[in-house]
């Protein structure tokens, strides 16, 4: 019995060897694999410590059954790749939403005096934000899951425009009584970000920046602050006849900002998209 214990514990060690991670470590061809296999059968180990041949049924069995237990393994290794990988697996195809186009208030969508970006759908598809005003002339902000028809009143203020999504859709920052404001997307109480007197657009990134066009005069440029709120910084710098910048938008990712640049105020037929 000590004999094929003995026997058995090289080619164990041998086995190991041939799974092993550390390619220092590991058998590199299977050549070398078949010598240690023909070393370890060649002998074998008697009870008082005296090697002698190892019976040849021994060798021949262990020879047969090493490429066996390879072939087993590359058999199990191929089809845990196949499995993650499958090149021929197609993605699911989308399925498109079928929404009302009722907002689901008695109002009218967008609010008096400058044009502005009366909508804006959440990242995930789910909620609709938009600023309305209602008979009574008030201009308030409005939001509505898309599986649902009555929508809700979040906010109201002079002014307010320009409603945009936080990344994980869970606040919306918007323009009112003079401020870059955020509410959460479940309702509450606004929170006053910084100064803007009169916003023209604003984007969330994913970095917690959020960037803005605090002002509609002239010679303006993209500032930016905190999504906690804080002291607003120049974020661009005008070109040689640009005179503003406008509408802001951040790409997935916080690869580039996308803004509106025009020579003329009020011409944005002629102005150029900008990729910062």
């Amino acid at each position: 019995m000590r004999c094929r214990r003995a026997h058995r514990l090289p080619i164990r060690r041998l086995l190991r060897r041939c799974l092993e991670k550390d390619r220092k470590r590991r058998l590199p061809d299977i050549a070398s694999a078949q010598m240690e296999i023909d070393d370890a059968a060649m002998t074998s180990v008697t009870d008082v410590g005296v090697t002698s041949p190892a019976p040849q049924i021994s060798q021949s069995r262990w020879q047969r059954a090493l490429p066996w237990a390879f072939g087993a393994i590359a058999t199990i290794a191929l089809a845990v790749v196949v499995a993650l990988w499958a090149p021929w697996r197609t993605p699911a195809p989308l399925v498109p939403v079928r929404v009302s186009v009722e907002i689901g208030v008695d109002a009218s969508v967008g609010s008096s005096g400058a044009p502005s970006a009366s909508l804006a759908l959440s990242p995930d598809g789910t909620l609709l934000a938009f600023v309305a005003t209602g008979d009574g002339g008030q201009v308030q902000l409005y939001v509505r899951r898309l599986g649902q028809l009555q929508a809700t009143v979040l906010a109201a203020g002079e002014n307010l425009r320009d409603p945009f999504f936080s990344p994980d859709g869970q606040w919306i920052a918007f323009f009112a009584d003079g401020k870059l404001k955020k509410i959460s997307a479940t309702g509450g109480a606004a929170v006053t970000l910084c100064d803007a007197p009169a916003g023209r657009g604003g984007t969330w990134a994913e970095d917690g920046t959020i960037a803005f066009v605090p002002d509609s005069a002239a010679e303006t440029s993209i500032f930016r602050v905190s999504s906690a709120g804080g002291r607003a910084e120049v974020l661009t710098t005008r070109a040689d006849g640009e005179l503003l910048h406008r509408w802001p938008q951040t790409l997935k990712g916080g690869r580039a900002l996308l803004f509106t640049a025009a020579a003329t105020a009020g011409a944005f037929d002629s102005a150029s998209l900008v990729d910062w």
